[in-house]
């Protein structure tokens, strides 16, 4: 095979998965409100995974002095509750314990799934 055609078939493999790839960009760059969704829900994620390793207040913490701060006051991103407890603190921490239940319960009902389905493909 000459040269140009090695290079012929070189780019034809090469064509498919770069359009793919420039069709995920357009697509991406169409839908601009996909993108900062997208954004949003990593934030939430990483902020909720990463939330051991985060410099957050303790979110059972009572501090009755600093109760019902608004949001935006020196050391309460987001404020306090009637008990002086941090919101942010308790945001992420409920992120965490939600993103855990949701995890598990895909977990279980993919495995439930799978077992229905390996008994149903061998009893047919």
């Amino acid at each position: 095979m000459s040269e140009a055609g090695a290079a012929a078939v070189t780019l034809a493999r090469a064509a498919p998965e770069a359009r793919r790839r420039h069709a995920l960009g357009r697509l991406a760059g169409r839908n601009r409100l996909a993108i900062v969704g997208a954004l949003a829900l990593l934030l939430a994620v990483s902020a909720a995974l990463l939330a051991p390793w985060l410099p957050l207040a303790d979110p059972d913490a009572v501090d009755t002095p600093n109760r019902l701060r608004p949001p935006l006051t020196a050391g309460h991103t987001l404020g306090t509750d009637e008990f002086g407890r941090d919101l942010l603190a308790r945001l992420v921490w409920g992120a965490r314990v939600s993103l855990t239940a949701g995890a598990l319960s895909a977990a279980a009902a993919m495995l439930i799934g799978v077992a229905l389905g390996v008994l149903g493909g061998f009893y047919t």
